[in-house]
């Protein structure tokens, strides 16, 4: 996740903040801030990257929130908007093989490991291994 440096600038934060406007102007991603007790802890995201009829949820909590099930309530409220939309058939969440804990909130929102890619699709950050574990939950029926 090159986005999330520990040296984190305001040029950064404006490039970060140009590029969600962008997103949103061109329907491709729907970003939101992630907040506790009015203080920013993390973002979240759904993405239109994965082919049609699905969204990739994304999301990143700041290292002194991770394990608080914050990542896990807002990709709850994703799954909720995805489903809301009538063109969304699956939503899909990706996360490097060595990140356990991003991989734990799939699994508790009832997702299935559908996949699993190597190389990774994106450049490898400090801690990765290169593989990219793919999670799937389909449309309820009804």
């Amino acid at each position: 996740m090159p986005w999330a440096e520990a040296e984190y600038t305001r040029e950064t934060a404006t490039t970060w903040l140009t590029f969600v406007h962008q997103s949103w102007q061109s329907h491709t991603a729907y970003s939101y801030a992630i907040t506790h007790k009015n203080h920013l802890i993390g973002a979240t995201a759904l993405e239109r990257r994965i082919g049609p009829g699905g969204l990739e949820i994304g999301y990143w909590l700041h290292p002194d929130q991770v394990g608080t099930g914050y990542a896990t309530e807002a990709a709850a409220a994703l799954v909720q908007a995805a489903f809301s939309l009538p063109d969304i058939e699956f939503v899909q969440i990706w996360h490097d093989l060595a990140n356990v804990r991003s991989g734990a909130v799939p699994k508790r929102l009832g997702f299935a490991e559908v996949a699993r890619h190597e190389p990774p699709r994106e450049p490898l950050s400090p801690g990765e291994v290169g593989v990219d574990v793919v999670w799937q939950l389909d449309r309820p029926v009804g």
